[in-house]
């Protein structure tokens, strides 16, 4: 068989394009594979990048459980697994200046990551926590069921020591439900010494004040709030932790609770049922009692008293009502150590802010 001459051309020219066009395939196959790299890379970039948002929104919303960092510091708040192939590793930083009882500065670093291919993006969020009371009265007693005073002895005091100056009611209770020993019933315009505020005394239904008061998260602090430790009785008090100055959060279990001389300290007392107190007790802080409370001996007090909270859900004991009792009684209300009190107890409000991305 014979090739013609033309064909021969035609075969070598055929060649020859493709000689010339074979790179041109190569560059372009090149170009399509890093296109659908860089897609793919892109997408895993995304995907890291939400579990990243991910992970910080998980961690607002575990900061009732405020950490106990001191400014500067960093710790772990652990690992999200958002699915398979996506998780988050979340670290907090403490920032800002101590202020007492007014707010604490964070910054949640949360980075997210892809697997298998380990692409990572990172962000950040400010969060101020702060320690506003989850209640709307404010006075040194707020008490559901009312209040007597046996003999003149004593102050209940609502011109704050912190704020300096500022003035709450001295005693808020349901209506005609405050007495005094050898004057009877206190009404709102009586000027008694033991008795100072503006106005001294708030007089209202038990209803509205339960409404005013606002307190809806009372069964559940009473009850499953974590504390710092758990008193089944006086026996019990954990003494060293107090002594070393520290703010706790106590509950005191016994259904009629006895504190005494040597009970002192800060923080936040919660209390289920009754409370009685005496012989030099000393407290700054927070006393949230469901039942009543009785008071014999010198005792002082700077913070607030809310006593009779049982009745926010219906199981306080009708029976038991606050007795200031004799001694020398001195309730002084004090925002302050409230706040701060409140912040050692986590319970706290939150405000994020200053979302960015890290890198």
């Amino acid at each position: 068989m014979r090739i013609r001459q033309k064909d021969g051309l035609a075969l070598i020219a055929t060649l020859m394009v493709l000689v010339l066009i074979m790179p041109l395939i190569a560059v372009s196959a090149g170009i399509s594979i890093a296109r659908r790299q860089s897609v793919i890379v892109d997408e895993w970039t995304a995907r890291a990048f939400y579990a990243a948002d991910g992970g910080w929104r998980w961690a607002v919303g575990e900061m009732d459980n405020v950490p106990g960092l001191g400014i500067g510091q960093v710790q772990s708040l652990g690992t999200v697994q958002i699915d398979e192939q996506l998780y988050a590793e979340v670290t907090i930083k403490r920032e800002g200046v101590d202020s007492v009882g007014a707010s604490r500065d964070y910054v949640i670093y949360s980075r997210g990551f892809t697997t298998p291919n380990f692409v990572s993006k990172t962000v950040a969020v400010n969060v101020r926590v702060t320690a506003d009371p989850p209640w709307d009265l404010y006075a040194p007693l707020v008490s559901m069921n009312g209040s007597h005073k046996n003999g003149n002895a004593g102050i209940m005091e609502g011109h704050a020591r912190c704020p300096l100056g500022e003035a709450v009611a001295g005693i808020i209770a349901p209506d005609s439900s405050v007495s005094e020993s050898g004057h009877g019933t206190v009404e709102p315009g009586d000027s008694l010494d033991w008795l100072n505020g503006d106005p001294p005394l708030v007089y209202d239904s038990q209803e509205n004040l339960i409404d005013l008061l606002g307190f809806d998260e009372w069964p559940d602090v009473r009850d499953n709030i974590v504390v710092d430790a758990e008193t089944p009785n006086k026996k019990a008090w954990p003494t060293d932790e107090l002594a070393q100055g520290d703010w706790m959060s106590i509950r005191l279990t016994d259904s009629h609770f006895q504190l005494r001389s040597g009970h002192s300290g800060q923080g936040i007392l919660i209390v289920p049922g009754d409370l009685d107190v005496g012989g030099g007790f000393t407290w700054d802080g927070l006393l949230l009692v469901g039942g009543g409370i009785t008071v014999n001996g010198d005792i002082t007090i700077h913070g607030s008293i809310l006593a009779g909270l049982n009745a926010i859900d219906g199981t306080l004991d009708d029976s038991t009502p606050i007795d200031v009792g004799n001694g020398t009684v001195h309730i002084q209300y004090d925002l302050c150590v409230v706040m701060e009190s409140l912040m050692a107890g986590n319970i706290v409000a939150n405000d994020t802010g200053g979302w960015r991305e890290v890198n």
